[in-house]
């Protein structure tokens, strides 16, 4: 889950950065970043990460431990 908010953190920001680099290359157009998508699709990203996440974090909590560190090793 922590990763899945890091790369969404990630991504919106290196998004934006590539965004304004090219909107800065341009002359006579104002750099304007919308901070309220900006947040939209940062939630929206976490949120799929974190849904993505449910179902195998699911699976592994349903083994028994033992055979989990059986399973690891081989």
């Amino acid at each position: 889950m922590t990763i899945s908010l890091f790369g969404s953190a990630l991504g919106v920001a290196a998004g934006t950065a590539i965004g304004a680099a090219a909107v800065l290359g341009q002359e006579a157009v104002p750099l304007v970043i919308p901070w309220n998508r900006t947040a939209l699709f940062f939630l929206a990203s976490a949120a799929i990460g974190v849904r993505a996440s449910l179902w195998p974090g699911r699976q592994a909590a349903r083994l028994p431990m033992l055979e989990a560190i059986g399973a690891d090793t081989e």
